[in-house]
């Protein structure tokens, strides 16, 4: 990465995200924390915004245990291990709840990604729980929460919950007793994305990670990986931590299947998001690739070029404000085949999102209407 057009507070925080650090790279944190230009409650500001407090405090701990960034940064990070076990301790007791009621879960994110490829359920930040459960059980995995006092982030009409079950993928819910919220999945990606995972593919392939000495099914590497590489893009990257969650997969998880991995981001058409990945994460942090891989990749121009222009847009000291037709067009980009292009824009403007539903619940009579609501929110949100 060309750090010129990086801040010192950018840089600090790409170099503290990396799986291990050369004598080199501790040299340039020294020099970075000694020299950057704004307080420590911009760099924190920055932090948070990336997700990577826990990161940035655990390698300043270790390498550097006295220094003034160590100290400030040591009541935020206590608050966020605070905040995980409260969420870990959730995530187990709604997965016990599931399986003694015959709902198979898969955890994903969060808790489970932070034990299987940072080993500690506090060195990676999250904000909620995510758990997916297989389509046929959606409605009653969700009346079975609603029953213990956890509350959704919409209240449904008993005539828009069908309708609903069908046109989105994901129900958040509130945890009455903690500040933890809590997603429950029946697909992976809302429809909007125009990527389908195969249930079957799913379920068949799943590992299982041990949180709080209980053990938790996860989704198998290829899924799980493929699924940080399609999060990461349809957020457009946003977030440090993202490009960090690809590198430190690739890094910690020697039986990654390659081989796999390429077959299947082909099958689901997402091959450029996964190079798009791979190019972000090389460039900011010097992943090291198998040779096919890197081959594949680097005959991917298109996918070099977002990899450029995401980091301009969000790494760089002339970081820009994506507007929302300069992220669609973003968006476009990333889909290699020109059907995808197409199925993309009109689930984009079409399909039916949680949004939709918060903004007018019809009745089973009109629900036909559906697909012409979120081209009239758009429009009501974008002329105000």
């Amino acid at each position: 990465m060309n750090t010129k057009h990086t801040t010192y507070e950018m840089q600090l925080l790409i170099l503290c995200t990396k799986v291990s650090l050369s004598p080199n790279n501790i040299l340039s944190i020294q020099h970075l924390s000694s020299n950057i230009e704004t307080s420590y409650q911009t760099l924190i500001k920055l932090a948070y915004k990336h997700a990577v407090v826990s990161q940035l405090y655990h390698h300043f701990k270790s390498l550097f245990p006295e220094h003034p960034i160590t100290l400030f940064l040591k009541p935020y990070y206590l608050s966020i291990v605070q905040r995980n076990i409260a969420m870990c301790a959730e995530l187990i007791k709604v997965t016990q709840l599931f399986e003694s009621h015959q709902i198979p879960t898969l955890c994903f994110k969060g808790p489970a990604l932070a034990t299987l490829i940072y080993g500690n359920i506090t060195l990676r930040q999250y904000g909620d729980v995510d758990i997916l459960i297989k389509k046929q059980d959606k409605e009653k995995a969700i009346a079975l929460l609603e029953t213990k006092h956890f509350y959704p982030e919409i209240l449904l009409k008993k005539s828009t919950k069908k309708m609903f079950f069908d046109a989105v993928n994901v129900l958040g819910f509130q945890c009455s007793k903690k500040s933890v919220f809590m997603e429950i999945h029946w697909e992976l990606l809302s429809k909007n994305y125009a990527i389908e995972w195969e249930e079957a593919n799913l379920w068949d392939k799943t590992q299982s990670v041990s949180i709080n000495q209980k053990q938790l099914k996860t989704l198998g590497h290829t899924n799980h990986f493929l699924y940080l590489c399609t999060h990461g893009s349809k957020h457009l990257y946003e977030r440090l931590s993202w490009v960090s969650d690809i590198d430190h997969y690739i890094q910690t998880q020697d039986d990654l299947d390659w081989e796999d991995v390429l077959i299947q981001a082909k099958k689901l058409g997402i091959s450029r998001m996964l190079h798009l990945s791979l190019h972000l994460t090389q460039s900011l942090l010097q992943t090291p690739l198998p040779q096919e891989v890197e081959k594949a990749m680097q005959l991917d121009i298109m996918a070099k070029k977002l990899a450029k222009k995401l980091t301009t847009l969000h790494f760089s000291k002339t970081q820009q404000k994506g507007k929302n037709i300069y992220s669609f067009k973003l968006l476009w980009d990333m889909r290699e085949k020109t059907s995808d292009k197409l199925r993309f824009a009109l689930y984009a403007l079409f399909a039916t999102k949680l949004d939709d539903f918060r903004f007018i619940q019809l009745p089973n009579y009109l629900a036909f209407l559906y697909p012409l609501v979120r081209p009239l929110r758009l429009i009501i949100k974008y002329l105000k």
